[in-house]
């Protein structure tokens, strides 16, 4: 998809959303006066069973894949000179109500991607890979998505602030997609800080979603861990107990901070620093002091000593892996890099010990897993090879 294309999807997904500025309005206004097409499609969507029938469509494929099919759509019409024909006025269609429901952000994450490829001058692979950057998608709860970057997101007097400046969501609600919380969302090759309406201070790692109200309850605070890591560090407030629901666990925060890494439903690990946790699994319920964790193994709550610098590493910068075997290790690489890995030969079940700072390129840490590991690694776009 062109730039201009893009432009043009992205005007139309936001005038459906009523959120155009005056000097787009204007720009829309004239791209609909010089082509008979783009004002067809403006009228026809005044009509409500043509958006219907766009969302219906847009509800029923899978986001990331039909993306891609718009982008070959576009160029396949490109390249046989058809500028904007009924087929490329219907792709549009789809592209801006995708643009729509999956915001501007996404279309901006899938561009970095390309962006984090970079030259290998040292290593001889095909290319490198950049570390993850602070980057997040916060979600209201009637749907408004706002893409966060390196300015710090805290709640303060009911009002959402990033860096110095006040966020809200738009006017529009849109039941399709709205939800009962809010959501911040960091992706593969991000990471993201954050501080809860409570003062709670809240860390979130690569690929790892938290949903949370926009002002607690003033008997209870409660968050929602749907997927990933996320370290605490609770605010304390004895009147108001602090809950973490992960799946059908909860975990209450007595004075503490805690890290919680949600693997699935049936692999969470919630590991303790400090103050201490209560952890409660149906009427199966364990309280942990410093030092120490709670796993859930086969449905039962299992109390084990931790490593405490595991809780801690990926927080303060760096990969720690002390009894991980290269699975599990590539595992977290993955995720930090946003890679997909390969593997062309078998690997052994072999636990190492060793860590890296994760602000090198993803080259520095293939060097260091091939001398620790044996394995030689191949990185090819976005895909990491073990042979």
């Amino acid at each position: 998809m062109s730039k201009e294309q893009f432009a043009l999807a992205k005007l139309i997904a936001k005038y459906l959303q009523k959120t155009l500025s005056v000097e787009e309005e204007t720009a829309l206004s004239n791209w609909a006066k010089e082509d008979e097409h783009v004002a067809a499609l403006l009228q026809q969507y005044k009509e409500s069973e043509i958006l219907a029938e766009d969302i219906a469509v847009i509800e029923s494929i899978h986001k990331e894949s039909d993306w891609d099919q718009v982008m070959r759509k576009f160029a396949a019409v490109t390249t046989e000179r058809k500028s904007i024909s009924w087929l490329r006025q219907r792709w549009l269609r789809v592209a801006a109500i995708l643009l729509l429901f999956c915001g501007v952000a996404w279309w901006q994450i899938k561009t970095n991607q390309s962006e984090r490829i970079v030259p290998d001058h040292r290593f001889g692979y095909h290319n490198d890979v950049l570390p993850a950057s602070k980057k997040a998608t916060l979600t209201f709860s009637n749907g408004k998505m706002v893409m966060l970057r390196s300015d710090s997101l805290h709640f303060q007097n009911d009002k959402t602030w990033l860096g110095d400046k006040v966020i809200s969501p738009t006017e529009y609600e849109n039941q399709k997609i709205a939800l009962s919380l809010n959501q911040i969302h960091v992706p593969k090759g991000g990471t993201f800080q954050m501080t809860l309406p409570d003062g709670t201070d809240v860390w979130l790692n690569a690929e790892t979603t938290l949903a949370f109200p926009q002002k607690f309850k003033e008997t209870e605070r409660t968050v929602r861990l749907i997927a990933g890591e996320a370290y605490f560090e609770v605010a304390p407030k004895k009147q108001s107990p602090f809950f973490v629901e992960l799946g059908n666990m909860r975990v209450e925060a007595l004075g503490t901070a805690f890290n919680i890494n949600v693997q699935s439903d049936k692999r969470i690990k919630a590991i303790l620093t400090a103050g201490r946790i209560s952890v409660q699994n149906g009427q199966e319920q364990k309280t942990i002091e410093p030092g120490y964790a709670v796993c859930l193994m086969e449905g039962k709550l299992v109390v084990q000593q931790a490593d405490v610098e595991e809780a801690l590493s990926w927080k303060e910068g760096y990969f720690y892996f002390k009894g991980k075997n290269l699975n599990e290790i590539l595992e977290e690489v993955a995720r930090w890099y946003d890679v997909d890995v390969e593997y062309q030969s078998d690997i052994t079940k072999k636990r190492y010990e060793g860590g890296i700072k994760r602000d090198v390129t993803l080259g520095n840490v293939c060097k260091m897993l091939s001398d620790l590991s044996g394995h030689q690694f191949v990185i090819d776009g976005r895909k990491l090879i073990v042979t």
